[in-house]
């Protein structure tokens, strides 16, 4: 999922789309894996950004996961 939207979003201006697309065919616990993935490559560099870490949030709230189950997700993977 993380792959098609980086390649998605080269194409586009605006990550409505792939946003619009992933509400619309993915359950709440792919959408949570999906944050799990994208916390990983956050603090792959083990350093945490403040702007990487607002994004995050910004993209939970985008596909509908509260910022409670977001900061869970991101304390568990931590």
């Amino acid at each position: 999922i993380v792959n098609r939207i980086i390649n998605e979003s080269r194409e586009s201006i605006s990550f409505f789309d792939s946003v619009d697309n992933i509400n619309k065919t993915q359950t709440e616990a792919e959408k949570k894996e999906l944050l799990k993935s994208l916390w990983n490559i956050i603090t792959a560099d083990s350093e945490i950004d403040p702007y990487e870490e607002s994004l995050y949030f910004r993209i939970a709230e985008l596909i509908k996961i509260k910022r409670v189950m977001a900061n869970k997700i991101k304390q568990k993977n931590s």
